[in-house]
C-alpha cells in the first residue's frame, strides 16, 4: 500500500516537472508538437495506450496541449482515440496467444476460460469500464484475459473508448487542478 502511494506520488512528481520543463524550456519540443499537432498527440496516446511500453498516462501532458494552444475537448478526444488504438494492441497480443494458450496449457485451461466466457459474459465489460476510467493502470491486465477467453473487440472497443474518454476528463481537470495551486 505505501509502496503504491509512493509509486503514484512520484509518478505525479515526473509528470508535473515533465510538463514545467516542456513548457518552460524546450523549444525543440514546443516546435515539433506544434508542428505536428494532433497526429503527434495521437502516436503518443497509442503508444500510452499500450501502457507496457510507456506507463506515463498521456493525459499528464494535457498543461503542454493546452499551452500550445490546442483544443481542450480535441485534446482528450485525440488521447482517448490513440489510448483505445493502443488497446486494441494489447486484444491483438490476447487474441494471437488464445490458440498457443488452449494448445499448451491442456483441458484444465481450456475448461476455465470456456467456463468464464459462457457464465459471465456481461460482467466483465462493466469491469471492463470501471478499470479503464478510474483506474490508473495498464488496461492490458484486463483486455488481454478477455482476449484470451474469447470476447470480441468490437463489444470491447467502445467500453475502452469510453473508458479512456472518462478518465482523459478526470486526469486533464485533475492535473490542471493540481498545476494551479503550485
Amino acid at each position: 500500500m505505501i509502496l503504491n502511494i509512493v509509486w503514484v506520488t512520484l509518478l505525479l512528481a515526473l509528470i508535473i516537472w515533465l510538463n514545467t520543463f516542456l513548457i518552460s524550456y524546450s523549444d525543440t519540443i514546443r516546435d515539433m508538437l506544434s508542428r505536428f499537432g494532433y497526429v503527434s498527440m495521437f502516436i503518443l496516446a497509442v503508444v500510452s495506450g499500450f501502457n507496457f511500453i510507456l506507463p506515463i498516462p498521456v493525459i499528464g501532458f494535457y498543461p503542454l496541449f493546452a499551452e500550445l494552444g490546442f483544443a481542450p475537448f480535441l485534446i482528450v478526444l485525440v488521447l482517448s482515440l490513440g489510448m483505445t488504438l493502443g488497446n486494441s494492441i494489447g486484444y491483438m497480443v490476447g487474441h494471437m496467444g488464445k490458440d498457443i494458450v488452449r494448445m499448451k496449457s491442456g483441458v484444465r485451461v481450456r475448461k476455465l476460460f470456456d467456463k468464464l466466457y459462457t457464465r459471465h459474459q456481461v460482467l466483465p465489460f462493466f469491469l471492463l469500464f470501471f478499470y479503464t476510467a478510474f483506474v490508473p493502470l495498464p488496461n492490458e491486465l484486463l483486455v488481454i484475459p478477455m482476449a484470451l477467453a474469447g470476447y470480441r473487440f468490437r463489444s470491447m472497443g467502445i467500453l475502452l473508448f469510453l473508458g479512456n474518454f472518462l478518465f482523459n476528463i478526470i486526469g486533464a481537470f485533475g492535473i490542471m487542478s493540481i498545476i494551479s495551486l503550485l
